[in-house]
């Protein structure tokens, strides 16, 4: 196949800001976050349940929900195995991932696994705790600053379009780097999209159209170096 026809053809036919635009509100879902942690159990198998009140959408402002898993295992699993987001991926526990993700936070560069979870381990309602269990509500908590949380995988900074908490454990697990003695619980963005986002092809279109000659050079400068590659 041509090369200077692989490389023209998408510039031709997407003008770059508006295919910009698209390709994020593709992207672009509702706000979801968590707003209160209602508490926290352990059970004997080592699961661990918390309840907590969060935006869902836009209906579902304030929705009592509970999310269990067993997180000690997880994380303790993970450590012993690095590279475990993708053996993760979309396993039947409900667990998509876990994810380095480094904090800053005012006196450390720290490091912390993040379990991210599916939106089909959201379960509404709260969990009732059996006798059995064993509170341990001030193990979890909210990040104060979202944004100073990220993973090098992600787009950007963790938002919150996600729901998001931080576990404390009760003893720091022993990370390749440095006791972890924080762990991320996230759960993927929202499957309802944010539409809005759209509104902005009625400024990119026209500006698509006003740098058009600038475009156009740079689609010279790229045919001139296929044309250089091929020869």
């Amino acid at each position: 196949m041509n090369i200077r026809a692989v490389l023209i053809v998408p510039l031709i036919f997407s003008g770059c800001m508006t295919t910009s635009v698209i390709r994020k509100a593709k992207a672009d879902r509702q706000n979801q976050e968590v707003l209160l942690i209602s508490g926290a159990y352990s059970d004997t198998a080592g699961n661990i349940t918390i309840n907590f009140r969060a935006k869902l959408s836009k209906a579902k402002k304030n929705e009592p929900v509970h999310v269990t898993l067993p997180v000690d295992s997880l994380v303790e699993l993970y450590l012993r195995h690095p590279g475990l987001d993708t053996l993760f991926a979309e396993s039947p526990g409900g667990v998509n991932g876990i994810f380095p993700v480094l904090d800053k936070t005012a006196d450390s560069l720290g490091f912390t696994p993040n379990i991210e979870l599916t939106q089909r381990k959201v379960k509404e309602g709260f969990y009732e705790p059996s006798p059995t269990d064993t509170s341990i509500g001030g193990r979890f908590r909210l990040p104060l600053d979202v944004r100073a949380y990220h993973r090098p995988t992600f787009s950007g900074p963790v938002s919150r379009m996600r729901l998001l908490m931080l576990y404390k454990p009760p003893t720091p697990y022993a990370g390749r780097y440095q006791p972890v003695r924080d762990v991320m619980i996230s759960v993927e963005p929202s499957y309802k999209r944010k539409r809005s986002r759209y509104l902005l092809t009625a400024l990119s279109v026209p500006a698509d159209i006003i740098t058009s000659p600038f475009q156009a050079i740079g689609l010279g400068v790229m045919f001139l170096i296929a044309t250089a590659i091929k020869s």
